[in-house]
């Protein structure tokens, strides 16, 4: 089932960010869970708490990414096309884009903000909605997945081999860090959400890729 953006809006909320080196506070958050769950507590309710995962750079590692293709990293290729959009359409150069982004949290927001102040015969679209619409299709319609893809073949091909008589995959743990079946053991008594401010297709083809649609059950995008 394809995820589809969420009508909420994220007002004040903590976003988990997925890399090896917060795994223990997914860890600590299962911890929480499985003693609520013995104890009796109401808090083991499966609404009572909900996971909010980020997306770029935060379900992969961008820095393994950015070493496997000449396009490099994904969120770097999503930097470069936000530029290359407000240079088109603002006349923003790269610096002015990446200090926007500071400002506003995001650099589609500040551009949303500067559009929206300018003169009637000066705005390069006709509305905020087409200006989104060609935000998205310049920032992510070109992006190349072939660096997780790769990766991701990587760590299912590492998965199946044996260093020793132990069993245990030294290879395997350092391509795959990111841990889908603990996840998928929360997502069984808690919602997962993810939170992004890219484009559906864009999460949906990170889902995908990395396998996470039939293994965790996720509720939605924010």
């Amino acid at each position: 089932m394809k995820l589809v953006k969420s009508p909420w809006k994220i007002q004040s909320i903590f976003v988990w960010q997925i890399r090896a080196t917060v795994f223990f506070s997914i860890v600590t958050f299962w911890m929480d869970v499985t003693m609520a769950s013995i104890t009796g507590s109401s808090q083991c309710d499966r609404n009572s708490q909900v996971l909010i995962l980020d997306v770029d750079n935060c379900l992969y590692n961008e820095n393994a990414l950015c070493q496997m293709t000449k396009a490099g990293g994904i969120e770097c290729q999503i930097v470069r096309n936000t530029h290359v959009f407000a240079e088109r359409y603002f006349g923003m150069d790269s610096v002015e884009a990446d200090e926007l982004y500071q400002k506003c949290g995001s650099t589609i927001e500040g551009l949303r903000d500067i559009y929206l102040n300018m003169k009637d015969d000066e705005r390069p679209f006709d509305s905020v909605q087409n200006m989104m619409s060609e935000f998205y299709e310049v920032v992510y319609s070109n992006i190349d997945y072939s660096g997780l893809i790769e990766l991701q073949c990587r760590k299912n091909l590492a998965s199946t081999l044996i260093d020793d008589l132990t069993g245990y995959s030294h290879e395997a743990r350092a391509v795959n860090d990111f841990p889908i079946d603990l996840l998928s053991r929360i997502s069984k008594r808690h919602p997962i959400w993810l939170a992004s401010n890219s484009s559906e297709k864009h999460v949906n083809k990170i889902v995908d890729v990395l396998g996470l649609r039939h293994s965790v059950s996720i509720e939605g995008i924010l």
